[in-house]
Formats: structure tokens, sequence, C-alpha cells
């Protein structure tokens, strides 16, 4: 898979995108003016393209690094095999465990875990 020819730019619109080419064909991800998390982390790193001498491949793993950080998927749009978005995941409480975690970040995961079930279940009813 090769993936070359990173471009992040503002739309009209004003949503974000970062194009690239991978195997011959153009692909994109759309940040939507509309969800502001993703826009955020998108306006701050491409505020910075001329400090970092319009590095559109450095700027571009940031973005989507720091997005995915976030919470955060790219999913790739059901009818255009080329666009993704970014989509908010609700993540289990198996996901955030790891052997870093302290005793107060375990307890408060596993506190979050039981509020997104009771809410499930509430709404069951």
């Amino acid at each position: 898979m090769l993936v070359s020819n990173f471009m992040a730019y503002i739309t009209k619109e004003g949503n974000g995108v970062i194009r690239f080419i991978e195997n011959d064909s153009v692909k994109k991800v759309i940040i939507p003016k509309g969800d502001q998390v993703p826009k955020q982390v998108f306006d701050l790193y491409h505020g910075q393209l001329s400090s970092f001498k319009n590095r559109h491949y450095a700027i571009a793993k940031w973005i989507v690094k720091d997005i995915r950080r976030m919470g955060y998927e790219f999913k790739q749009m059901p009818m255009s095999k080329g666009i993704y978005l970014p989509v908010k995941v609700s993540e289990g409480i198996n996901e955030n465990f790891n052997e870093g975690s302290s005793r107060t970040e375990k307890l408060r995961l596993l506190w979050n875990e039981v509020e997104r079930i009771s809410q499930k279940l509430e709404s069951i009813k």
C-alpha cells in the first residue's frame, strides 16, 4: 500500500480536509465544521503549517493521531469509497484498562461503565 501526496486544507464551506493518494486513487478525510472536537484539532495543526515549512504529511499524521486519542475512529462513507469521516466511538471498559492505569483511574472507568449500562437499561424499559 503506497500512500503519498498528503495535503491538508480548508474548503470554502469551512470543513477541514486531508487529501492523500493511496494505490493511485485519491482519498479524503473530511473533518466537518459542525463536529467541534475534531475541527478544533484540525484548526490547531492547520494553523501551524507555515511554522512546519508546509510539511503536510506530519501535520496530517498529528491531526489523525489526536482525533483518535479523543475517542474518534475514521469510518469510510458507504456511498463514497474514498471519503472518511471521524465518528465518536463509545468505549467499553476493557479498551481503557492497561497496566499503567492508577487505581483512581480504574475506579472512574468502572463508574462510567456502570453509568453507561444503567442508561441503556433505562432506555429499554
